[in-house]
């Protein structure tokens, strides 16, 4: 899965904007498969409340911003809700699934706003163990129904987002140095056509989330979080 040369073509998850027509996000020509292109397709499956619907997207912003190629795909959601969404490989000719045979899927920037506004991700469906740095700083836990769920424990901003997923290593902000494989997963899936995944953005019980507030999910595929060896047979 190739975000790095794709194009993002259409932005209205959830039917949120900020486009009009289909409401999905659609990034053309992330791969391909037996020398035919495939599109990345994300769709939600519950109610969807953003933050900011111009955040969704490349993590650098919307094309009519002058973002035509970005490294993640990025995705803002409010402060005490939550997002089923369904990621879907569809050939970009016919728009129908198109199952990949071996792909990485990787998840990047697990931070917070304090203990107010804390991210969660649930995801099931991918081969063996999720792959995470020592010393992660976020916890991740199988739950009752069996989906992972990656928790943040700590706090971030903006300054420490990861920039290229190839390239993560160590920012130093505000005079700490914060190693961004830390607060990144990675999970590699067999034979499919799609991901399933939920966002979650909880409020701290005691004095709920501030006003307004909310939090930005990056995905993307391949990233340094595995080394070059661990690769071998993925489709990029």
């Amino acid at each position: 899965m190739d975000i790095f040369n794709a194009q993002l073509q259409q932005s209205n998850l959830g039917g949120q904007g900020p486009d009009a027509g289909a409401t999905n996000m659609r990034f053309e020509g992330v791969g391909e498969l037996d020398g035919l292109p495939y599109d990345l397709v994300v769709t939600s499956t519950s109610a969807y409340t953003p933050g900011n619907n111009l955040d969704n997207g490349f993590e650098c912003g919307q094309p009519a911003a002058g973002c035509v190629n970005g490294r993640f795909v990025k995705i803002s959601v409010a402060a005490g809700t939550s997002v089923d969404l369904t990621f879907t490989f569809q050939d970009s000719a016919t728009q129908l699934p198109v199952t990949i045979p071996r792909v990485m899927f990787s998840v990047h920037d697990i931070d917070q706003l304090s203990s107010d506004a804390r991210e969660h991700v649930y995801i099931s469906g991918y081969d063996d163990d999720v792959i995470v740095a020592d010393g992660a700083e976020f916890i991740h836990s199988i739950q009752a129904d069996g989906n992972l769920r990656l928790r943040s424990t700590t706090d971030g901003t903006t300054a420490d987002d990861p920039t290229n997923p190839l390239a993560l290593g160590n920012v130093t902000v505000g005079g700490a140095v914060i190693d961004q494989m830390k607060r990144s997963a990675a999970f590699v899936y067999s034979g499919t056509s799609s991901i399933s995944l939920t966002l979650e953005v909880t409020c701290d019980p005691g004095g709920g989330c501030p006003a307004g507030s909310s939090r930005n999910f990056l995905f993307t595929g391949d990233t340094n979080l595995v080394s070059c060896a661990g690769k071998a047979g993925f489709l990029l």
